[in-house]
């Protein structure tokens, strides 16, 4: 009987999440924002678990990085990062010609020193813009992953809760955690989240690696991973004098891989917690789970991707295309005036 539940409800989480971003439905997604740390009221999230028909899923204690607004803009950043590349190369093709206007002749002289300085510093920014669109491009893949996982977890029973992408710190480093899932049955569910693409070659000790279109590639070990994040919320737990069992698991959301280790595909991901849950007692409450989702988030330290701490990105932007368009703006505007 409890078998033949779990595959009833398993039937609705099957449905693939689709992720709607045309022009026309862009400013949806800011109905969706909510701040980073914000927890959700019981009552507040039982209105939003029955909002569209009624269903019921589990309590999301801690959202996933981007979603709403801010995924709206992480696209934006991305798009102007690439747009700002030739935009480099116009300006300092504007700044050759524009000098030669017969307004601009008094100020010839010092145009013309400024359209030869924008040459090479748009060479500079076209090489600066490709590492940061590459590092923003790999930081965009793991959390777009990591979000399809979170929209899985939602779908989880009411009676489960959920908190995705934690730094927390246990004592010694930072640990980054994609998610967290508390089972009603009393176990907190580890989850290492991997979005790679192409052929998974797992080893049982040191970096894995990905072979796709011809090139090999190292990637973290996933697996060790998780089990520096396992340990690091049982000494969480302890600190809490919280009696849960504690399990790792890795999610892949795109190939998959076989090791010594509980792996599962996204879209066996629910099925798999909830068999893990079938036929264990109900021993957490709700005021428990709550607690313990807070508890757990006294541990979180905030902080920022990789490439959003890249200062010299921005102000190689600012010295290479914004400066001299602001010398040339300026000095162009004297001539006019003289005129």
């Amino acid at each position: 009987m409890l078998m033949r539940e779990v595959n009833l409800r398993q039937r609705a989480f099957n449905t693939p999440p689709v992720l709607i971003f045309s022009i026309g439905e862009m400013f949806s997604c800011y109905n969706m924002f909510v701040p980073d740390n914000l927890f959700l009221k019981e009552e507040g999230q039982d209105k939003a678990n029955t909002a569209g028909g009624g269903r019921i899923m589990a309590k999301i204690y801690h959202r996933h990085r981007y979603h709403g607004a801010k995924l709206l803009g992480r696209k934006v950043l991305r798009k102007l990062v690439s747009v700002s590349q030739p935009l480099a190369f116009v300006l300092a093709g504007a700044y050759l010609l524009l000098p030669w206007l017969k307004k601009m002749e008094p100020l010839r002289p010092g145009l013309l020193v400024i359209a030869a300085l924008s040459i090479p510093t748009a060479f500079v920014w076209r090489a600066q813009a490709r590492k940061l669109a590459t590092a923003m491009d790999i930081m965009a893949a793991g959390h777009d992953g990591e979000g399809a996982v979170a929209r899985l977890l939602a779908k989880l029973p009411r009676e489960w809760a959920v908190l995705n992408n934690l730094a927390l710190r246990a004592g010694g480093p930072i640990v980054q955690i994609d998610h967290l899932v508390i089972s009603p049955s009393g176990v907190l569910f580890v989850l290492e989240t991997k979005a790679q693409k192409g052929k998974i070659i797992p080893r049982a000790a040191g970096k894995w690696q990905v072979e796709r279109r011809g090139q090999i590639r190292s990637i973290a070990n996933p697996v060790e991973q998780n089990r520096s994040q396992v340990k690091a919320c049982q000494l969480l737990l302890a600190k809490l004098k919280s009696g849960l069992a504690c399990r790792g698991l890795v999610v892949m959301t795109e190939a998959t891989a076989v090791a010594d280790w509980p792996i599962v595909a996204a879209p066996d991901l629910c099925q798999y917690l909830l068999t893990a849950n079938c036929g264990r007692k109900q021993t957490m409450s709700r005021k428990e789970t709550r607690d313990l989702a807070k508890g757990l988030m006294t541990f979180q330290v905030r902080g920022k991707a990789s490439w959003q701490k890249g200062y010299q990105y921005f102000m190689t932007f600012v010295l290479t295309v914004l400066l001299p368009l602001l010398l040339y703006v300026v000095i162009a505007a004297l001539a006019f005036k003289q005129a």
